[in-house]
C-alpha cells in the first residue's frame, strides 16, 4: 500500500516539472523572438545585369598592335626596294644582254660552244615583265601608306588576314623578281667576260647571230616535244590493244569450255578445309565461281599439289554440273588430262580479272 502511494507521489512530482519547463520555454520565445531572413530588395527602375567583360584597349595593346604595322610597313618597304632593283636590272638588261641577240659580241660568243649554250639558256629564260613589276610596285605603295595611316591612329587596328596573304605575296615576288633579273645579268656579264678571254683560243663554232642558235633550240624543242608526244600516244596505242588482245582471247569459245565449271553460276563457293579437303559453301545469289577463293586456296600455284586443288574444285560431287571428268590425284591423270589442268589453270592465271570484269568470274 505504502508503495503504491510512494509511486503515485513520484509520477505527480515528474508531471509538475514538464509543465514548469514548457511554460519557460514559452516565455523565453517571446523575449527573445528567432530573426528571420530578410528579403533582398531589388530596384524595379534598375534591374539587376550581368557585367560585360570587354577586350583590353589599353596602352599597351595598343603599342603592340603600333609595333605589328609598323613592322609590315618595314616588310613593304623592301618588297619595294626589291622591285627597284629588278627594274634597274631589266633596264640593264635590255642595254647590254639583249643586243647579243645580234651583235658582233653575240656572234663571238655563239662560236664557243659551252657559253652559246649557257648564252642561249639565259636568253630563253622567262622573267616577269616591267609593267607586272610596277603594278605590283603600285599596290606595295599603296598598302604602305594604308598600313602607316593605321599606325598613327591612337587606337591602332590589326590588318585582315586578306590583307597580310598579299602582303606576303608580294614580298615573295619581289625578292624573286629581283633574284631572277641579277642572276640573268650577271650570268650574261660572265659569259660575256669569258668570250672576250677565250677569244682566238677555244674550238670555234661557225660565225651566226645568237637569235639564229636561239630559233634553232626553240625548233629542236618543239621537234623533242612532238617525239615525246607521239611516243606516249603509241604507248597508249599499244596498251589499248593489248588489252584488247587479252580480252579477245579471255572470251574465246575454247576458254569457256575448258574453263566450263568455273564459269557456270550456282548457289555454291569453294572452301579448302585442309590439305586435301574441299567444301563447298552455300551462297544466296546464283554466282560463276570466285576467283580471289581459287587464289586463296592455291588453286593457281604453279605446283602439282596447286593442280591437284583445282581439280578437286572442278570435280567435286558437291559441285553441280558441268563437271570435269577425271579423278582429282595426279598419278591418276593422263598426259591429256594433265595438258587440259595446265592450260585450265594458265588461262585462270592470265584471263581471271578480265573475266571477273565481263561477269563470268566473281571476284
Amino acid at each position: 500500500m505504502l508503495a503504491r502511494n510512494l509511486y503515485a507521489a513520484g509520477f505527480c512530482f515528474l508531471m509538475l516539472l514538464a509543465l514548469l519547463m514548457a511554460v519557460e520555454q514559452h516565455f523565453s520565445r517571446r523575449n527573445n523572438p528567432v530573426p528571420q531572413p530578410v528579403p533582398a530588395v531589388v530596384d524595379p527602375v534598375q534591374p539587376a545585369r550581368t557585367p560585360v567583360v570587354t577586350a583590353s584597349t589599353g596602352p599597351d595593346q595598343a603599342d603592340a598592335v603600333r609595333a605589328e604595322l609598323r613592322e609590315t610597313s618595314r616588310i613593304l618597304s623592301v618588297a619595294s626596294a626589291n622591285i627597284d632593283q629588278a627594274l634597274k636590272q631589266i633596264d640593264v638588261w635590255g642595254r647590254e644582254v639583249e643586243p647579243l641577240r645580234h651583235n658582233t659580241a653575240g656572234m663571238a660568243i655563239q662560236q664557243q660552244p659551252e657559253l652559246a649554250e649557257n648564252m642561249v639558256f639565259l636568253l630563253d629564260v622567262e622573267r616577269p615583265g616591267a609593267e607586272s613589276l610596277k603594278a605590283a610596285q603600285g599596290r606595295i605603295e599603296a598598302l604602305r601608306d594604308d598600313v602607316d595611316r593605321l599606325a598613327a591612329e591612337s587606337q591602332p587596328t590589326r590588318l585582315s588576314a586578306a590583307d597580310m596573304r598579299e602582303i606576303l605575296q608580294l614580298q615573295k615576288q619581289a625578292a624573286e623578281a629581283n633574284r631572277v633579273w641579277q642572276d640573268g645579268v650577271e650570268g650574261a656579264q660572265a659569259i660575256v667576260n669569258r668570250a672576250q678571254r677565250n677569244e682566238g683560243t677555244a674550238p670555234a663554232n661557225e660565225a651566226v647571230p645568237l637569235a639564229d642558235s636561239i630559233d634553232r633550240k626553240k625548233v629542236e624543242e618543239v621537234e623533242k616535244q612532238r617525239e615525246k608526244d607521239l611516243a606516249a600516244k603509241n604507248e597508249r596505242q599499244q596498251e589499248e590493244e593489248a588489252v584488247a588482245a587479252l580480252r579477245e582471247a579471255a572470251l574465246a569459245p575454247e576458254v569457256k569450255q575448258i574453263l566450263a565449271p568455273f564459269l557456270a553460276r550456282r548457289l555454291v563457293q569453294p572452301r579448302l578445309v585442309s590439305r586435301i579437303t574441299i567444301r563447298y559453301d552455300r551462297v544466296p545469289q546464283e554466282q560463276p565461281m570466285s576467283l580471289t577463293r581459287l587464289i586463296n586456296m592455291g588453286a593457281l600455284n604453279k605446283s602439282t599439289k596447286g593442280l591437284e586443288i583445282l581439280a578437286r574444285v572442278g570435280t567435286h560431287k558437291d559441285l553441280p554440273d558441268p563437271r570435269w571428268s577425271l579423278y582429282f590425284e595426279s598419278r591418276t591423270w593422263s598426259d591429256d588430262q594433265y595438258k587440259m589442268l595446265l592450260e585450265a589453270q594458265r588461262m585462270l592465271r592470265e584471263y581471271g580479272q578480265v573475266l571477273v570484269d565481263e561477269g563470268l568470274l566473281t571476284e
